[in-house]
């Protein structure tokens, strides 16, 4: 179901009684709906979820007895959206979250109660400071991209239970972000692991435990991080787990190794083969 590209709809008031959608409900550009009270009744939306370019609606608690998503949660350009509060009685979630370009969102709280996860996540460009609400995520699959969320200061909220991703994870443009430990259990990254242009970051500690990155280790343009230590185990000689990825030096990384313009201390990964020279990093 699709209702999109209108200037004329202010109300969706006649599917009021609309309980489940077999496949994807999509709300698309309607600048003039003032909220989406008509999904009142929703329970379940087997396809995905798509709410995008709705510049006048202010929340979204008409959709608080949906419980199952069997796609993607999808919502972005949402311009006047002051909460998602609406997913509080959401628990299963089947192709991913992608919440983009929300400038008055400051919270993913309300998804704390989604206990069945499956699919990428795509956070980007909100005015949260941690990743609070995504702690019950039973599993990460695929890609975890976190980008230009410029008051992000912690990775607080991901998910502890989690050790192996099965995609890769990309943290990109945050400008405020100083912590990244809550990322200490992960030990697998399927993926590429990607640490790009954040300006405040200034050790990745938090990451001690990886020891397998099956693509690409990205590391570059973080212009205060000092601290690389946390990917001895990772990015040195010693294979934690044999068969390793890698063929060659780096036998925990499958493809290319890239640590470049970040501080001097983290800025090559010949840093690597002499730990002693590291020094002071306080």
């Amino acid at each position: 179901m699709t209702i999109a590209r209108s200037s004329d709809v202010v109300n969706i008031d006649g599917i009021q009684d609309l309980e489940s959608v077999g496949g994807t409900l999509e709300l698309r550009s309607l600048d003039n709906l003032l909220d989406i009270n008509g999904l009142n009744a929703l329970i379940q939306v087997n396809g995905s979820l798509v709410l995008e370019d709705l510049g006048s609606i202010t929340n979204i608690d008409a959709l608080s007895n949906l419980s199952l998503v069997g796609g993607e949660v999808e919502f972005h350009g949402l311009g006047n959206l002051m909460n998602i509060n609406g997913l509080s009685g959401l628990s299963t979630v089947g192709g991913g979250i992608s919440i983009h370009n929300i400038s008055n969102l400051t919270t993913l709280q309300p998804l704390a109660n989604i206990e069945t996860f499956s699919g990428p996540i795509l956070i980007g460009s909100l005015p949260i400071e941690n990743l609070a609400g995504l702690e019950n995520f039973d599993s990460l699959g695929y890609d975890i991209d976190i980008e230009w969320c410029l008051n992000l200061k912690s990775l607080e909220g991901f998910p502890p239970s989690v050790s192996n991703l099965g995609g890769g994870l990309s943290i990109y443009k945050n400008a405020a972000l100083t912590d990244i430990s809550a990322l200490s259990n992960v030990n697998s990254i399927g993926g590429t692991l990607n640490i790009r242009s954040n300006n405040s970051l200034k050790t990745l500690s938090g990451l001690d435990s990886l020891i397998r990155v099956h693509q690409f280790v990205f590391v570059w343009q973080n212009p205060v991080l000092l601290d690389c230590r946390p990917l001895i185990p990772l990015l040195d000689n010693v294979d934690d787990e044999i068969p390793g990825p890698g063929l060659g030096d780096i036998p925990d990384v499958g493809l290319e190794v890239v640590i470049s313009e970040n501080q001097a201390t983290c800025n090559s990964i010949e840093l690597f083969g002499d730990l002693v020279s590291w020094g002071d990093f306080d």
